[in-house]
């Protein structure tokens, strides 16, 4: 597509370019010529493409491998979909659990401040929270750190 988008191709000096333009199907007939007599990889490739044209069995051949290979390149692009589908739908799910989890604790510590400010012991706290004494304890010692 962007060989496309070009405009000017410099087939006389650039051997992609070549490539490119005799792979391209817009490419007129005295193009092709020209990069032909040009490139002798390029008129190699001709001369094999003209004969695999000319027997039946091999063109047949030749068709089923590319439509294989288009089989299996679709394939991929579908089995890379839905992995990335996949992957997003547990990168939220984790990304939610966190979230959750985080939420969780805040309010668990802002339970805890709001509790020991009004002279609630450590040891009613962790009654009331389901939190060890240690724990509580922990939480009190950092909002100290952080005055």
């Amino acid at each position: 597509a962007k060989f496309r988008q070009l405009g000017e191709s410099d087939i006389d000096n650039d051997c992609l370019h070549r490539w490119l333009a005799f792979f391209n199907r817009d490419t007129n007939e005295e193009t092709l010529k020209k990069i032909i007599k040009m490139d002798r990889a390029i008129a190699k490739a001709q001369a094999r493409m003209a004969l695999v044209l000319r027997d039946e069995d091999a063109l047949r051949a030749y068709q089923m491998w590319e439509m294989a290979m288009l089989d299996y390149t679709s394939g991929l692009n579908h089995t890379r979909r839905e992995s990335l589908q996949e992957g997003i739908a547990i990168g939220e799910q984790r990304g939610m659990a966190i979230g959750k989890q985080q939420g969780k604790d805040k309010t668990c510590r802002a339970i805890v401040h709001n509790a020991a400010s009004k002279g609630i012991s450590a040891e009613s706290i962790s009654e009331f929270t389901g939190l060890t004494v240690e724990k509580v304890r922990d939480i009190l010692k950092i909002n100290e750190k952080k005055s």
